[in-house]
């Protein structure tokens, strides 16, 4: 089979319906991470792409992505939003600080800070950020106060410091942006009752109340005020003592509680200042305890360090491994990694650094793994490329371009993808494959050399017709010309150039140029318009010259009854004289034929009758000439049909003696019709001229080049047939390899001998291969095997269900109304095995996996249709299949944003002001809206949504296509509306 035949299987994802290749999008795994990336940059539909940016499964494709994200600006912001939501949640710092490198918008920053569960990550996140705008969102919502307290101290912007002060979720971040405000000069009065007024705490609300009234501190407050001067810093610290969680925190917190202390004016209630100093041995107290555990932790790091150094350079040195001994390597590393000790070890287990080390080995030796397996799909990558060049360079040699084009497209697009994927896959450096890919680079770059070359002559050749057209007609309008002057040209001719001239002038062929094809258009209608003058002039001489023939058409009737009864002196007359006579009164009758209709028949009847009597005279003679002129001219067409067929003939010694046979026979042929014999020795004449042709130019330096090639091809053969029992299979097979691309190099050989050295190499080859692949073979027919046992225990059980219907159809009375239905028993019990055993059976080759699911699930469908009632009540039973369907679609089309649906038919003025009084009502309830968590939250529904159906399984009938078909429209509505972050 060629390559080309190999290709024209297409996947889903490469159908041309959208929906199609979403639904194999959404089957990808997680192995297909290049495929499912390949598909999000470059599909040329927007549903597909944001489909294949879902699928992604993990971080690191979704960051992979976004480093060459495209122009689709919904599938990039998905997959912000999938980063994003993976570095807020993830606990390993590592992890999230090569993904928080993918994202560049502040907002997404901000959100990260804000919310991050890990504080490396948080302050990371921060420190990025440069926006007042963004930082003071930070400084209101952080989750995390020190992180909120961080983001205060670097806002320079008077604005977002007054939000901050006013809006802060937290307490302690509202105080410090107002201290900040305060710090060198006096708010206006404006600002400080603004703030007064609509500050989210009473603490900053008092301070700015003492502020107006030129106090420093709060005011006396009269009985049941509000709380003690000093009470809300007590609340902080207490606060602080039990959330508090690294040292930098607690003092830092510490130290603005007691500033803030100290700037307290005024008399504090004895009872505060001994909560206030209770709160602050606690943080102390506590801060002692953190500082004694870092130290310790100091002291185990020193111990553990060792033991991380070690594991760190193994580390090292298996993620270095590459190339043909890369699984060598590995082995030998992890032996040495097998025999280190235990390391130091906590009262929970190993220490997370080891495990962390211990996971980066095994990650380290799974990308070995995947890096040498890449490194064999490389060799493979280029193997197929150098039966992709040898095709087209095929294709370039037959010079057939017009009927090559489907196939070169295929081949050309075959090579795109396969060099793409080189590109994109190239972590397995091999310096052999790359210099056998450089040199067939080359190699297509040359095959495009010399196909454009070729090309370029063909339109050469179609401006060369479109000037002989020109030719032709500028010789047809000479003749037409010439026969408007000629004045002795007949009435035939001159019709007849009549007819061509109009002919010409209905099918203009191509011409070189537009002013070309409008001098000729001229021209030829001028030259027919005269010559239709003329024609006309000649058939009225025509009408004289009837008269004139009149006389001889009755002079040629006496000679024809003169034949009757011939004068022959010695007896019987002779046919072939008669038959002769005969035929040249025929002749010059014909020439004479044309006389006036009113005269002309009376002679006509008389010819006839006279030619009636006379013609059986003739008739053998002219049946022995006519049965002579046919033989001769079958025999002349059988010649011609053979020299045709030997013309494409490389058979050449034999070819040319048997043309050089058939032209002397030609020339020993008698006779045979002028015309027919004409258009046979012109197709004679080209097939011989084609033929010798080629001999000339093939016999050149055929013979030298055949033999070398033999002598080279023989040499392959003697290494191949050396390593079929070689000890080191692995580099017997890359042997094997190099010399099959030697072979591809290397041109034909003598034709007797081409087929005998081939059979000799591919044995010699398959002799190598076949002891790496035997198992393989075994194992997955063995896998194959067992699957399609169970398919068609299924499917057995269907035929027998079919035969004792049948059988229990004719038993049963045909007039009876009330005959039962034949049944099979424990169907239930046996299709619950069935599937169970399919479910544990092992899985088989990718390229058949699918279609066996499909022809199990489908048998599996065909039998619980063909008896509803026996899987009635069980998890099988279709009705209630069917119902969860319908309880699926209805709960995927609740999905869908009610303001969505009604606003599909509502103007713009309308959904304006519907946004508006929904916006006013949540304003009015202090509700917040999170627009991206809710689509977010939607998509997931979706997923699980699509996951229930997965597990129903297939249904057959109208009733479950249409679920199906809702239920899909619902999801993807669903997909559709929830497709962009900003939506909405």
């Amino acid at each position: 089979m060629k390559l080309l035949d190999r290709l024209r299987a297409q996947p889903g994802w490469q159908s041309d319906d959208p929906a199609v290749r979403i639904d194999a999008v959404r089957e990808l795994g997680g192995d297909a991470r290049e495929l499912l990336l390949e598909i999000a940059r470059h599909d040329h539909d927007a549903e597909v792409r944001r489909a294949a940016v879902d699928a992604m499964p993990d971080l690191a494709t979704l960051v992979e992505f976004l480093r060459d994200p495209g122009d689709d600006a919904a599938a990039r912001a998905e997959a912000v939003a999938g980063v994003r939501e993976t570095v807020i949640e993830t606990t390993d710092p590592e992890v999230a600080a090569g993904a928080l490198a993918a994202l560049t918008d502040e907002r997404d920053l901000a959100a990260v800070a804000r919310a991050a569960k890990t504080e490396t990550v948080a302050r990371a996140a921060l420190d990025r950020l440069a926006a007042d705008k963004a930082i003071g969102v930070v400084a209101r919502r952080a989750v995390r106060v020190g992180i909120a307290l961080d983001a205060v101290r670097r806002l320079t912007d008077r604005g977002e410091l007054i939000a901050v002060t006013s809006n802060a979720d937290d307490k302690g971040p509202a105080l410090a942006a107002f201290e900040r405000l305060t710090a060198d000069d006096a708010l206006d009065e404006s600002t400080l009752e603004t703030i007064a007024r609509r500050a989210r705490h009473k603490t900053v609300a008092r301070r700015a109340r003492a502020a107006l009234g030129g106090q420093t501190a709060a005011p006396e407050a009269e009985p049941g005020d509000g709380p003690a001067p000093g009470v809300d810093l007590c609340e902080t610290l207490e606060s602080l003592a039990k959330s508090m969680t690294t040292l930098e925190e607690g003092r830092r917190a510490l130290d603005l509680a007691v500033q803030d202390w100290a700037r307290l004016d005024g008399p504090v209630d004895g009872a505060v200042g001994e909560r206030f100093a209770a709160a602050r041995r606690g943080i102390e107290d506590r801060l002692l305890a953190l500082d004694a555990t870092m130290v310790e932790a100091r002291r185990a790091g020193e111990e553990l360090a060792a033991a991380e150094s070690v594991r760190e350079a193994l580390c090292e040195r298996m993620e270095s491994l590459a190339g043909v001994d890369a699984l060598d390597g590995l082995r030998q590393v992890r032996a040495e990694w097998e025999g280190l000790d235990a390391g130091p070890q906590t009262g929970d287990g190993p220490p997370q650094s080891l495990d962390r080390l211990t996971e980066r080995f095994e990650a380290a030796a799974s990308a070995c793994e995947a890096r040498h397996a890449e490194f064999l799909r490389r060799r493979e990558r280029v193997e197929t490329l150098q039966e992709l060049v040898a095709e087209l360079e095929q294709l370039v040699a037959e010079d057939a371009p017009a009927n090559g084009e489907a196939r070169w497209s295929a081949l050309e697009k075959a090579w795109r993808r396969e060099r793409s994927a080189m590109s994109r896959d190239d972590n397995s450096p091999d310096a052999e494959s790359d210099s056998a890919l450089a040199a067939l680079t080359e190699r297509k770059a040359a095959v495009d050399a010399r196909r454009r070359a070729a090309r370029a002559e063909a339109s050469a050749s179609r401006d060369q017709a479109a000037r002989d057209n020109l030719a032709r007609l500028e010789e047809r309008v000479a003749r037409i010309e010439a026969a408007v002057a000629d004045v002795d040209v007949s009435l035939a001719d001159a019709e007849r150039q009549l007819r061509a001239g109009r002919q010409a002038l209905d099918a203009l062929p191509q011409l070189p140029s537009r002013r070309d094809r409008e001098e000729m258009t001229k021209r030829l209608r001028a030259g027919v318009g005269a010559l239709l003058g003329r024609v006309r002039e000649l058939r009225e001489f025509a009408d004289w010259q009837r008269w004139a023939n009149l006389g001889v058409q009755e002079e040629l009737c006496r000679e024809m009854e003169a034949l009757e009864s011939p004068a022959d002196d010695a007896g019987e007359p002779d046919p072939e004289e008669i038959a002769r006579r005969f035929t040249d009164i025929m002749k010059r009758w014909r020439q004479v034929a044309d006389v006036p209709r009113e005269r002309g028949q009376a002679v006509w009847e008389r010819f006839k009758a006279a030619h009636d009597r006379v013609r059986p005279q003739c008739e053998p003679v002219f049946a022995d000439q006519q049965q002579q002129l046919e033989r001769n001219l079958a025999r002349r067409a059988a010649i011609v049909e053979e020299a045709e067929r030997l013309s494409e003939s490389s058979d050449w010694l034999k070819t040319a003696q048997r043309l050089t046979a058939l032209q002397a026979e030609w020339k020993t042929l008698g006779p045979a019709p002028r015309q027919e014999q004409r258009v046979l020795w012109n197709r004679l004449r080209a097939a011989c001229n084609l033929f010798f042709t080629r001999r000339k130019t093939d016999l050149a330096g055929r013979k030298e080049q055949w033999a070398a090639n033999l002598k080279r091809k023989e040499a392959f053969c003697e290494r191949v047939e050396a390593l079929r029992n070689a000890e080191d299979l692995t580099a017997a097979i890359e042997e094997v390899k190099r010399v099959q691309a030697e072979w591809k190099t290397v041109g034909p050989v003598r034709r007797s001998r081409s087929e005998a050295v081939w059979q000799r190499f591919r044995a010699a080859c398959d002799g190598v291969f076949e002891r790496l692949t035997e198992g393989e073979r075994r194992a997955d027919a063995e896998r194959i095997a067992g699957r399609e046992a169970l398919c068609f225990e299924v499917e057995a059980l269907l035929s027998k269900d079919t035969g004792v219907m049948a059988a229990a159809a004719a038993a049963a009375p045909t007039n009876g109304a009330g005959a039962a239905t034949p049944t099979v028993p424990d169907l239930v019990a046996a299709v619950r095995d069935v599937q169970d055993r399919w479910r544990q059976a092992p899985e088989a080759p990718p390229e058949i996996r699918r279609r066996l699911a499909t022809r199990f699930s489908r048998a599996v469908a065909s039998l619980i249709a063909a008896h509803p009632d026996q899987f009635s009540g069980t998890d099988l039973d279709p009705a209630r299949r069917l119902r969860q369907l319908e309880k699926l679609c209805a709960r995927a089309e609740s999905l869908m944003p009610i303001e969505k649906i009604e606003q599909a038919g509502a103007s713009p003025a309308e959904v304006l002001a519907r946004k508006w009084r929904d916006q006013m009502a949540a304003n009015t309830m202090g509700a917040r809206v999170d627009a991206v968590a809710r689509q977010r939250a939607i998509r997931e529904d979706v997923k699980r949504l699509q996951a229930e159906r997965r597990k129903i399984g297939s249904l057959t009938g109208s009733a479950a296509e249409a679920l199906q078909t809702r239920f899909q429209r619902a999801c993807d509505r669903a997909f559709r509306e929830t497709a962009s972050p900003a939506a909405s």
